[in-house]
């Protein structure tokens, strides 16, 4: 879970963005969303509410459906 563009980009510059394909993501809103996408990382779910509730929510949600 990704609650931040920060969050995104000391994780990527961490590990390198390439650990980072093949994991489910889940942004908090579509800024956080925009900077998965500059690093190339795909976005599993995105909080509707952006919010930490809301994103718990969205990660819920998505993990009722089928991977």
């Amino acid at each position: 879970t990704f609650t931040s563009s920060s969050t995104v980009r000391n994780l990527a510059e961490a590990v390198g963005p390439q650990a980072l394909h093949g994991i489910r993501t889940a942004s908090i809103g579509p800024v956080t969303s925009s900077t998965l996408a500059q690093y190339g990382v795909p976005l599993t779910v995105e909080a509707g509410q952006y919010t930490v509730p809301g994103l718990v929510l969205a990660v819920l949600a998505s993990s009722t459906m089928k991977a």
